[in-house]
């Protein structure tokens, strides 16, 4: 889970580390998954989706 979670966000980061350095700020940020289940990479990269847009949203 730990290695699909990195390959998410390695994937998705582009957003985030371009907002921090037009605005010059450092972003220190780690995702936790919390559950029993296996997840798909779908289902990752959904989530990803959605907290980096939050993340967006806030930082502005």
């Amino acid at each position: 889970i730990k290695r699909l979670i990195r390959e998410v966000h390695r994937t998705r980061k582009t957003p985030l580390t371009e907002r921090c350095a037009l605005h010059g700020r450092y972003l220190h940020i780690g995702f936790m998954y919390v559950g029993n289940d296996l997840p798909t990479h779908a289902a990752i990269e959904k989530a990803m989706h959605k907290a980096v847009s939050q993340i967006l949203q806030k930082t502005t």
